[in-house]
């Protein structure tokens, strides 16, 4: 096949695969060109699956065009946004499956999600409001923080650009002697004033720490507080959203049949920028200029 590139994804992810650390997949190396998911019409097909014209999604590399098997790629259906089919797949199966599988929901648990406003954050909220939770969420200005109450269904939202999370945290979960589970999205600050915050038996679903991603590793900031882990008899663990495929084929049916049912709502940050601002577009991740699923739209 060869695909004309339409729609980039951009992820907090991907700026962990252009470090040497210990990760889940080979990092991106030096001039080397950098990994993305992407949306893309094919425009010469040599496959018995997949024809020109048609539309469809996988796990590519920043390039306006590609040459790929038709098993690398998926078709999508017919009538999809290209935009809104990155927002649904990958975030909101790691926000499904973060919550289900590691967080281990419950109705009537309190659930503390960082980074509300954005792609997986957003997923979170909504998906914990469905199973019968109460959410609160943390997002960067009182326009996200609005959002995530107004939009996205939360009970309350805590600006961290202007509140110390860690004292309205316990204000909000006083009555149920803290958080049941915290997503967490960003690490540092936030995620010391959530495990202050726990309840006890409370699950820490690790997803990400974007707000450690650009620092030196001397500069980094660690729970100082992991402790209460033991006092709260508690658990927190990292996962990958393709761990278990069978956990992912269960997200994505369960996801597609709320979105069809108008109880999961996907908010798109789409961005139309040429090829070459890529790494710009990408950028607004990490100064909390996105507000949803971030993608780069090419522009010509």
């Amino acid at each position: 096949l060869l695909v004309e590139v339409k729609v980039f994804s951009c992820d907090p992810t991907q700026r962990i695969w252009v470090t040497d650390v210990k990760q889940y997949m080979p990092p991106v190396a030096i001039g080397d060109p950098m990994r993305s998911g992407f949306v893309g019409t094919v425009i010469e097909s040599k496959s018995e699956k997949l024809a020109v014209g048609d539309n469809v999604a996988g796990l590519g590399h920043w390039a306006t065009h590609m040459v790929l098997s038709d098993g690398a790629v998926g078709k999508l259906p017919a009538g999809l946004p290209p935009a809104t089919a990155l927002a649904c797949g990958m975030t909101l199966e790691t926000a499904y499956i973060g919550l289900v599988h590691i967080g281990r929901v419950r109705p009537g648990d309190v659930v503390f999600v960082s980074g509300a406003a954005g792609a997986t954050g957003a997923g979170v909220v909504q998906i914990a409001k469905i199973m019968g939770c109460t959410v609160i969420g943390c997002a960067g200005g009182a326009e996200k923080c609005k959002r995530v109450v107004e939009e996205l269904g939360a009970d309350a939202c805590i600006d961290y650009k202007s509140e110390d999370v860690r004292a309205r945290l316990h204000e909000l979960t006083i009555e149920n002697d803290g958080v049941n589970i915290y997503f967490d999205n960003v690490g540092g600050s936030i995620l010391e004033a959530a495990l202050d915050n726990l309840a006890m038996n409370a699950r820490v679903a690790m997803c990400g720490a974007i707000s450690q991603y650009n620092s030196k590793p001397e500069d980094i900031k660690g729970p100082r507080n992991i402790t209460m882990l033991l006092m709260r008899r508690a658990t927190m663990e990292g996962f990958i959203v393709s761990d278990d495929p069978k956990r992912t084929a269960e997200a994505r049916q369960r996801i597609q049949r709320w979105i069809a049912g108008g109880q999961l709502k996907v908010k798109v940050d789409a961005v139309e920028a040429p090829f070459a601002d890529a790494p710009e577009v990408c950028r607004r991740l990490f100064t909390s200029q996105n507000n949803g699923k971030l993608v780069h739209v090419v522009k010509n």
